[in-house]
């Protein structure tokens, strides 16, 4: 029974030991270079974005400061990449229907 209690308390002594170790790793770690809190904060809250193909945005997908939105109708779909902070369009491409 001595050495049953001895097995257990040696593993759970182990584990908190494992979890403090995590959370020292955790909270030592420098933070993602993705972008720092004055980039996030520098990023317009309103931006005026020039569609230049005619027909509402039928689709949008967000990817960090970019979004990828499908505009247009029947042969005129397009395919634009826009930049957040500036609402610019970085990118077009055409869809063509078979």
């Amino acid at each position: 029974m001595l050495r049953l209690l001895a097995v257990s308390v040696g593993t759970l002594i182990f584990g908190v030991m494992a979890v403090l170790g995590a959370i020292v790793y955790k909270v030592n770690r420098p933070a993602p270079a993705d972008r720092t809190e004055a980039e996030t904060k520098a990023l317009p809250a309103e931006a005026a974005i020039d569609l230049p193909v005619a027909g509402a945005i039928r689709q949008i997908a967000l990817d960090g400061d970019r979004a990828l939105a499908l505009v247009g109708e029947g042969a005129d779909e397009r395919l634009l990449v826009i930049d957040l902070a500036t609402g610019a369009v970085a990118a077009r491409y055409t869809l063509r229907r078979p």
